[in-house]
């Protein structure tokens, strides 16, 4: 059973959706907020958005994507720097929220 899947099953499917809804536009706004941190190398704002994100790493769903917010949690400069890492960032980011996103339609079409 996935994360997303065991918090329907502990709140049932109105209140997850209901949570979902909720919580969505607050994960885009810190990935907005974590990717313009990278860009602009300010790693000590990067880390507290990292941190925030991880509080929802469960919703997330990637492990790629909860080592990568680790690193940058940890202020690993010297791989976080790298305009690779953070495309990857960006892209593992995206897929999970739209995983998110889905799974939330997914509950609404149930209601």
């Amino acid at each position: 059973m996935s994360e997303l899947e065991t918090i329907v099953a502990t709140l049932g499917v109105e209140r997850s959706a209901s949570l979902f809804h909720s919580i969505l536009p607050l994960i885009n706004m810190r990935r907005y907020e974590l990717l313009e941190c990278l860009h602009n190398q300010d790693w000590e704002s990067a880390a507290q958005y990292a941190h925030s994100l991880l509080a929802t790493g469960h919703l997330l769903a990637s492990k790629t994507l909860l080592d990568q917010l680790v690193l940058i949690e940890n202020s690993a400069i010297s791989i976080i720097q790298n305009p690779a890492f953070i495309r990857q960032v960006e892209a593992e980011l995206a897929a999970s929220i739209q995983q998110l996103t889905q799974y939330s339609h997914t509950l609404d079409a149930k209601l």
